[in-house]
């Protein structure tokens, strides 16, 4: 991840939840920047590479207001810690394990 402006999703775990009908599969090897709700994603990304750059763990409480592809919204609330690894010297990859806190429907 470093030096490059992709960042590709490798698995989607369960706790995670849908993008609206789109099955998890689906998300499998798109860019994180590519899923619906781009305003709540652009910070989340950052948070990739700035863990992947860094290579330190990081624990972050995410507040946002989530929209489906459908236009429905959420408010959702969730502690993530993002591990960071690598395969080789080229290959970056960040693990995110949330906990997830407090979701509300508007």
């Amino acid at each position: 991840m470093p030096g490059q402006d992709r960042c590709l999703i490798e698995a989607w775990p369960q706790t995670y939840g849908k993008y609206g009908k789109l099955p998890y599969d689906s998300l499998l090897g798109r860019d994180v920047r590519d899923l619906p709700d781009g305003r709540y994603l652009l910070p989340t990304t950052r948070s990739y590479f700035n863990v992947a750059h860094d290579q330190a763990p990081r624990l972050e409480l995410i507040e946002a207001l989530v929209t489906h592809p459908d236009g429905s919204r959420f408010w959702s609330r969730y502690e993530r810690l993002l591990l960071p690894w690598r395969t080789s010297m080229s290959d970056t990859f960040v693990s995110s394990m949330p906990l997830l806190r407090l979701v509300r429907s508007l």
